[in-house]
């Protein structure tokens, strides 16, 4: 607990100085120095809000940016993964739309062909384990990607 004895001494010599520095008479100088601290104090808070409008400009590339590569990576996941239900399936790869999935997706694909068996599975199909480590390798990069924008976006400021 605070002693108020020491509060009002506290207290009548704080007030005492600010009488004692009200009754000093201005010297000609004291408004220019006033001046000068003014135009600096206004440099700096000007400064601050460029810096902070440029930060919050590369923020909002960033984020921009992030919304796009998870579009993307969401449209990989997807049409790997309806290649890998339609060999799954059994389907006829001589169809017109089963044939165009499988040429767009080859270059994703690529990396990763014949890492894993394709066992057979009843029906006809086909259970092709490279196409989920694709799916997987691609989710691995998409986080790691998301997180470093994700990182420039939010970035944190220290004071």
């Amino acid at each position: 607990m605070a002693n108020p004895d020491i509060e009002s001494r506290v207290d009548n010599q704080i007030e005492s100085e600010i009488a004692a520095r009200a009754a000093r008479p201005i010297d000609a100088a004291e408004p220019a120095r006033i001046a000068d601290v003014a135009a600096d104090l206004r440099s700096r808070a000007v400064s601050n809000v460029v810096a902070e409008k440029r930060r919050d400009s590369v923020r909002g590339v960033a984020a921009r940016i992030a919304q796009f590569v998870d579009f993307a990576f969401v449209v990989v996941y997807v049409l790997l993964l309806m290649r890998f239900g339609l060999a799954l399936a059994g389907a006829n790869l001589a169809t017109r739309f089963a044939h165009l999935l499988v040429v767009v997706t080859n270059p994703l694909y690529a990396p990763f062909r014949g890492i894993m068996g394709a066992p057979d599975v009843d029906g006809g199909g086909r259970f092709v384990m490279s196409l989920l480590v694709a799916i997987v390798v691609y989710l691995f990069v998409h986080l790691g990607v998301h997180q470093l924008l994700h990182t420039i976006a939010v970035r944190r400021r220290t004071i």
